[in-house]
C-alpha cells in the first residue's frame, strides 16, 4: 500500500526559514510604529452652552452623526470646507454622538 498523505514531521528546513524570518520582520516592523499621542484636556472656558466657541467663516455646516461609519461624517465635513469659494469661508464641525 502506498501512502499518499503528505508528511508534515519532516519540513524542508527552508519553509520554516521562511516563516521565522517573516515573523521576526512583523515583529521589527510592529516597534518602529509611532507610539499613539495623548489627548489634551480642553480649557475650562470652552466648555459649556457656548462649547464650540464663535464659528469663523461665512458657510458653517454642522454634522450630527451616531457612529463613525468608516469615517463618512469627517468625509462630509471635509467636502464642505474643501469646496467652499473662496477658499476659507466655510467652517465645518463634526458632531459624534451615542446612539
Amino acid at each position: 500500500m502506498i501512502d499518499l498523505s503528505p508528511d508534515t514531521i519532516h519540513a524542508a528546513p527552508r519553509r520554516s526559514l521562511f516563516g521565522r524570518l517573516a515573523g521576526a520582520v512583523a515583529l521589527g516592523l510592529a516597534g518602529l510604529r509611532p507610539t499613539p499621542s495623548e489627548a489634551q484636556a480642553a480649557a475650562p472656558e470652552s466648555d459649556g452652552p457656548h462649547w464650540p466657541g464663535k464659528l469663523k467663516g461665512r458657510h458653517r455646516q454642522v454634522v450630527d452623526a451616531y457612529s463613525v461609519n468608516a469615517g463618512h461624517p469627517l468625509e462630509f465635513a471635509y467636502t464642505f470646507v474643501a469646496t467652499s469659494e473662496p477658499p476659507g469661508t466655510a467652517t465645518s464641525v463634526v458632531v459624534l454622538r451615542a446612539g
